[in-house]
């Protein structure tokens, strides 16, 4: 969806403003959230059920594309609402990355793990490929409606899918095991001072 969204929403800026600047600062809107949060994303997930945070993450993104469906619709998408979509998506996507990888690992049973992720690596470079080719098909009537509505559908199939997956429960043992080391660094920083 990534894939297909960036060519969709360059080709269709340009298309309503003839400005460059504006195209490229959708892009810094879609980017900037990584850069803002992605150092904080792994202490957040590490503290915080990862499945729900995902949860959380698909259903703000797929409420999101809905209303960006429903104004391209109706003919009334603004390049405010794309931007502030863009910078939802890019939020979605800071968060999405690190936490589906850690949560395949809660998932798949230890000796599958590394099929797992290649199998995740797989097709997100097929999405790479084919999406852009996508984007092209569809932006031939320039219309951002297609792009958004399958946007919608694909967050809402992650979210339906993610409620289905039993993540396996961080054992308290390894809990205690972190919090002991976090209290030896605390205590060997403040020997430092």
């Amino acid at each position: 969806m990534r894939w297909i969204e960036q060519i969709a929403l360059g080709f269709y800026v340009y298309q309503i403003t003839k400005d460059e600047f504006l195209v490229g600062l959708v892009f810094f809107f879609r980017n900037i959230p990584m850069l803002l949060f992605g150092a904080f994303i792994g202490v957040i997930s590490d503290e915080f059920d990862k499945k729900n945070i995902l949860k959380i993450t698909l259903l703000i993104t797929t409420v999101v594309y809905l209303l960006l469906t429903i104004s391209s619709f109706l003919d009334q998408l603004t390049y405010f609402q794309i931007c502030c979509g863009a910078f939802v998506a890019g939020l979605a996507w800071s968060f999405d990355f690190p936490i589906r990888r850690s949560l395949i690992s809660e998932i798949v049973d230890k000796r599958l793990y590394p099929s797992a992720i290649g199998l995740d690596m797989t097709s997100s470079n097929i999405a790479r490929v084919i999406g852009p080719i996508l984007a092209g098909i569809v932006l031939q009537q320039v219309s951002l409606f297609p792009i958004y509505l399958f946007g919608t559908a694909m967050f809402l199939m992650a979210f339906i899918a993610c409620t289905k997956v039993e993540a396996k429960r961080i054992k308290i043992e390894q809990k205690k095991i972190k919090d002991e080391e976090t209290r030896k660094l605390r205590e060997e920083a403040r020997k430092l001072k």
